[in-house]
C-alpha cells in the first residue's frame, strides 16, 4: 500500500511512529468536544501505546470550523467534568505529561497536568 492509499488518520499515525523511531518526542494535542468527551481515556491509551508521552488537552475555541460546527462540538462543561477529570486522572496515572489549555477550572480537575 503506498502513502497515497492511507487515510489521513493513517498518515498522522504511520508519522508519530516515525518520527519516535527516530528518536523524537512528540506531543499529541487534543481539542475537547461533545463528539469527543467521553472517550478521552481511549485516546490516552491510543498514544500512549503509540509511544507517545506528552499530550496537550485543550477546550474548544469557537473559531474557524469551532465557529461554523459550534452547535455540533459545544458542550456542557459541568457534565463533561463527569468524563473528563477521571479521564485526566487516568491519563497521567497511565504516565502521560498533560497540559491543559482553556478547561475551566470552575468545573475541570487540572491539577497534576
Amino acid at each position: 500500500m503506498s502513502r497515497i492509499d492511507l487515510t489521513p488518520a493513517q498518515q498522522t499515525v504511520t508519522g508519530v511512529r516515525n518520527l519516535l523511531e527516530r528518536g523524537v518526542e512528540v506531543t499529541t494535542t487534543l481539542v475537547v468536544n461533545l463528539r469527543n468527551f467521553k472517550d478521552l481515556a481511549s485516546y490516552f491509551d491510543f498514544v500512549h501505546d503509540l509511544g507517545v508521552r506528552r499530550v496537550s488537552v485543550m477546550g474548544l475555541k469557537p473559531f474557524g470550523g469551532a465557529f461554523q460546527h459550534h452547535q455540533q462540538l459545544q458542550f456542557g462543561a459541568a457534565h463533561a467534568a463527569e468524563f473528563v477529570n477521571p479521564a485526566l486522572a487516568y491519563g497521567i496515572a497511565r504516565g502521560l505529561a498533560i497540559k491543559t489549555m482553556g478547561l475551566s477550572r470552575e468545573h475541570f480537575d487540572v491539577r497534576g497536568t
